[in-house]
């Protein structure tokens, strides 16, 4: 028999009684007529001009009626089987082999790519596996995915407008004496330090003690050089709360620290962690900014240049004695021996204590590619006031056009954009840690995704954290010694 016959026999097989019920199973015994044998003993070539062996299944059968819609399922079944058996028949050699390798580069492709995800995800960092997942998608230029993903997301679970502050205004992490620093100052004159001034709420009936300022973390020299407050983003989003830190700038001084993948690298003196050694006299620690290919600045610590700085970029800029600021670089701050550090995130939110006049817009990404500068997330920034105190708002609900509002309601006279979404925006106070003694960490927000011991554990991003300063020696006095003016009594001689 031919080979489309033998095929067209395996169909038959399956071909199931036309007068059977719905349910039975049974199916027709279709005996094939034999063709002729040739001499040694091969089946005779098909003739497609013998009408024996045209459609032997469609002439057994005929058309479809009195079939049921299972029984026209099998037979169209066997027809779909009949058409790929001849469809591989007339397949060249070359044809079949150049699928075989196309299908072995796919799957070696496919391999590796996955090897590169699964080695993402198991990374040794504190960081959970779903912004594991998304940092592989962006470092592999592959932003497009979690972008849309995030602003559909955001866009549908956008923050309920309205609504009564569950608990009211929170109390501040508790405070302590920095006793390291306090022993190594005893000498110094005591200073009075300086308090913010409160936030005015922007809602019209502010819960008690909304935007009042509460001491926080250790002291030094028996008072508080840490500050916060809360209040509402806005006068839509009642519900949602923002907590800010304040940060006596004279009495503190900043260290930036290099993580794992942002900027990455080996051999960093400040790695991806606080170490316990440094424990006494820290601080605060909060967060950095976007992932550096996303910064539209550049990066520059420890005398590396891990990206070029960028002229006009809103800077973190740190100096070789600790002091902090923020600027537009270029401007306020060049590279100079006396630069320790620079991290660049996006434009200056506000300078001179006014708010971008383009905070709406968001062209060419100015505040940011993956959310841009309208969606309603979580987001954090930092800003100097004019005496140079630090201030650092944090917090859901917040459009770049709200944040630029409670940054500049706190007091500040320049302020840049830091990280957003919640995994990524974290502040933490500390208290203990002096002399080895056990040290503890608090959340500015408790609703602050990440641990307390962000910083203090091995982490994939770079982060900013603050030390007391020991208070400078009481300056040299500027009376004149006392000169008498008694003369000595004349002797007779």
């Amino acid at each position: 028999m031919t080979s489309v016959q033998g095929d067209q026999r395996d169909a038959a097989d399956a071909i199931v009684d036309p007068n059977a019920s719905e349910g039975d199973s049974s199916v027709v015994e279709v005996t094939m007529p034999e063709t002729d044998a040739c001499a040694d003993g091969a089946m005779d070539p098909a003739d497609p001009t013998d009408p024996a062996d045209v459609d032997v299944v469609g002439a057994l059968l005929g058309d479809d009626q009195g079939l049921t819609s299972k029984q026209r399922r099998s037979r169209r079944r066997a027809e779909r089987k009949i058409a790929r058996k001849e469809r591989r028949a007339t397949r060249s050699p070359l044809n079949k082999g150049i699928r075989r390798g196309v299908l072995v580069v796919a799957l070696a492709f496919i391999a590796l790519v996955g090897y590169s995800f699964v080695s993402a995800l198991l990374k040794p960092t504190n960081d959970p596996i779903g912004p594991k997942a998304v940092g592989w998608f962006r470092d592999h230029n592959l932003e497009f995915v979690p972008n849309t993903i995030e602003r559909v997301f955001y866009t549908v679970n956008a923050p309920e407008s309205g609504g009564k502050l569950k608990g009211g205004i929170p109390t501040a992490a508790p405070s302590g004496d920095g006793g390291a620093v306090a022993a190594a100052t005893a000498a110094a004159t005591p200073t009075t330090l300086p308090r913010p001034v409160d936030i005015k709420p922007f809602v019209a009936a502010p819960e008690p003690n909304e935007g009042v300022w509460q001491p926080t973390g250790k002291k030094v020299d028996g008072q508080p050089v840490v500050y916060q407050t809360f209040i509402r983003p806005d006068a839509t989003h009642t519900g949602q709360l923002v907590g800010l830190a304040w940060i006596n700038g004279k009495r503190t001084t900043a260290a930036l620290y290099n993580g794992t993948e942002e900027p990455g690298g080996a051999g960093w003196a400040r790695g991806s962690k606080v170490e316990p050694a440094d424990y006494g006299p820290l601080v605060a620690t909060f967060n950095s900014g976007f992932k550096i290919n996303g910064s539209l600045g550049g990066y520059f610590a420890e005398g590396r240049m891990v990206k070029p700085l960028v002229d006009g970029r809103a800077s973190m800029i740190i100096k070789k004695d600790g002091t902090f600021t923020v600027g537009e670089w270029g401007r306020d701050a060049v590279m100079g021996p006396d630069i320790e550090a620079v991290r660049q995130n996006l434009s200056l939110l506000i300078d001179n204590g006014e708010i971008a006049p383009d905070v709406n817009s968001n062209f060419q990404g100015r505040w940011g590619a993956t959310l841009g500068n309208s969606l309603y997330v979580w987001r954090s920034g930092v800003g100097i006031d004019k005496a140079g105190n630090v201030i650092y708002a944090g917090g859901p609900a917040m459009s770049v056009s709200s944040l630029a509002e409670v940054m500049k309601a706190a007091g500040a006279y320049r302020a840049m954009e830091l990280d957003i979404n919640t995994v990524w925006v974290s502040m933490h106070t500390y208290v203990g840690g002096e002399n080895g003694a056990p040290m503890e960490s608090f959340k500015l927000l408790e609703q602050m995704q990440r641990p307390v011991n962000r910083h203090l554990a091995t982490g994939s991003r770079d982060f900013i954290a603050m030390f007391a300063k020991p208070a400078p020696p009481p300056p040299p006095s500027t009376t004149a010694p006392f000169a008498s003016t008694t003369t000595a009594p004349k002797t007779k001689k």
